[in-house]
């Protein structure tokens, strides 16, 4: 769509390093290797609130030179439902240890 990634992007990433150089480290490697596959810190405009993704990076070759498509996935929303079941499998496996243990006093 003929935007750049550092469009969405905060100034630095969770790990602390700058957005830019980063992106530019992905480009790199994505335009030597053919692809690349990472999380990313991504920036909403509207509210200035940050959102992890998953960032699929593919080069493509185009006439004399190359493309990068770039898909990506919100994983905060798929964290957060993944350790809502893993806090719902815990409580279970507490409540039956504990139901187990009374039934043992008894």
């Amino acid at each position: 769509m003929g935007r750049a990634l550092k469009d969405f992007s905060p100034p630095q990433q969770p790990d602390g390093q700058p957005s830019m150089s980063s992106a530019a480290a992905m480009r790199t490697q994505t335009l030597s290797q053919g692809g690349h596959e990472c999380e990313w810190h991504y920036l909403l405009h509207t509210d200035g609130q940050t959102f992890d993704v998953l960032l699929i990076l593919t080069a493509i070759q185009y006439e004399e030179g190359a493309l990068l498509h770039i898909a990506w996935n919100d994983i905060t929303i798929t964290q957060r439902k993944a350790t809502e079941t893993q806090l719902r499998i815990n409580e279970e496996k507490f409540r039956t240890f504990v139901e187990d243990a009374n039934d043992q006093r008894d």
